[in-house]
């Protein structure tokens, strides 16, 4: 029994600092644009040239390309916000495919979105691309204790890329985090500690994984 214990301990040590960072792998550019045959449009739904146009839309290929950033659902501490968004920016920079990144001010955003409301924003700021982060309390942020030093953290932030001119999904994943740590999260000084850290690294690896999408050819 002495000697169970002492392995379980030992495992936990081992995972005391274990952290994955990673997406879905989902986020993937078409061929071409999609075939369509005959269209029966939906009452209320798109009508059969907007099925066309929307499904005619390439992947890109004419570089380099403006991408705005937009943040809808629940609202972050502010500092959490702006170091998710910034690293976010940092990594979209490292593709030479990407001349300008427009962050969408909060006070832009509508209450209900909608892809024409994307769409709008996209073509405001006369970007090529909009990336959507969709933030949800319920899944951005839930840490539980394993025993009594160690918490485990997980963070779920799914995102979309829009193209501007025909409102298509391009690209769609889901941001995942989970964290071990030994600070006592019930503080709230390290549970802010550890959301600037988990955010930090949810808005590196979007930023990463859009910036190789779009220099794939290069």
């Amino acid at each position: 029994m002495f000697r169970k214990l002492l392995l379980l301990v030992f495992v936990l040590s081992l995972g005391a600092c274990a952290a994955t960072h990673e997406t879905y792998d989902t986020a993937q550019f078409r061929d071409e644009g999609m075939k369509v045959g005959k269209i029966v449009p939906i009452e209320g739904g798109l009508s059969e040239k907007q099925v066309e146009f929307i499904a005619s839309t390439n992947p890109p290929s004419i570089f380099p390309v403006d991408v705005s950033i937009l943040i809808v659902g629940d609202r972050l501490d502010t500092r959490v916000e702006n170091l998710l968004i910034g690293n976010s920016i940092k990594g979209l920079k490292k593709s030479k495919n990407i001349s300008r990144i427009v962050p969408i001010p909060k006070f832009l955003v509508p209450e209900t979105l909608s892809f024409a409301s994307i769409q709008e924003l996209g073509v405001r700021a006369l970007s090529e691309y909009i990336i959507v982060l969709s933030l949800d309390s319920r899944d951005y942020f839930n840490w539980t204790r394993i025993v009594d030093s160690q918490y485990e953290i997980i963070s779920d932030i799914e995102f979309i890329v829009v193209d501007t001119s025909t409102s298509a999904i391009v690209l769609s994943d889901k941001l995942h985090s989970n964290n071990i740590y030994r600070t006592n999260l019930f503080k709230s000084e390290e549970r802010k500690k550890a959301e600037l850290e988990v955010f930090g690294e949810q808005g590196t690896l979007l930023g990463n994984k859009i910036s190789r999408l779009l220099s794939k050819g290069d």
